[in-house]
């Protein structure tokens, strides 16, 4: 959270708690009410990640949707399911997952321990993301194929 926020979630609580101390506000309300701003907090954050992912793999909120539930509607996307991001000097290249049960990660050639050696997976607002061998497999193969390209 940026220090702004802090202090703005700093002076909502502060103020829930003088309003039940003083008797303004039962406690089950101001749980109530703090949960609620937290939801509310949550989904901006969770907006925000989905636009810019939605931005850096150019496709649109439907598709992303579409994409992240492919499995389970049996859809156009069920397989394979990802988008690639092609970097350039100063980016790098990253591929979009969807397991299509809601399970999204972002594959990079950007390695910070391996370098070109390796490669970085990061869930997006997940808790897991499954793989089938093939297709793990093919995304490191694309991204080590532009890697290698870019070496030349």
């Amino acid at each position: 959270m940026k220090m702004n926020e802090l202090d703005e979630l700093h002076h909502f609580v502060n103020d829930l708690y003088e309003r039940w101390d003083e008797g303004d506000i039962s406690y089950d309300d101001a749980v109530k009410k703090a949960r609620l701003y937290m939801r509310k907090e949550n989904h901006k954050k969770y907006t925000e990640s989905v636009n810019r992912i939605l931005d850096k793999f150019n496709i649109t909120e439907k598709e992303f949707y579409d994409r992240s539930l492919a499995s389970l509607r049996n859809n156009k996307y069920a397989y394979p399911n990802f988008v690639i991001s092609h970097g350039d000097r100063d980016s790098y290249t990253e591929v979009l997952y969807f397991d299509g049960d809601d399970g999204r990660a972002i594959i990079s050639n950007n390695c910070e321990i391996f370098d070109e050696e390796g490669c970085q997976i990061k869930l997006h607002e997940c808790n897991y993301c499954d793989f089938e061998w093939e297709t793990i497999q093919d995304i490191f193969n694309i991204l080590q194929e532009v890697e290698e390209y870019a070496d030349e």
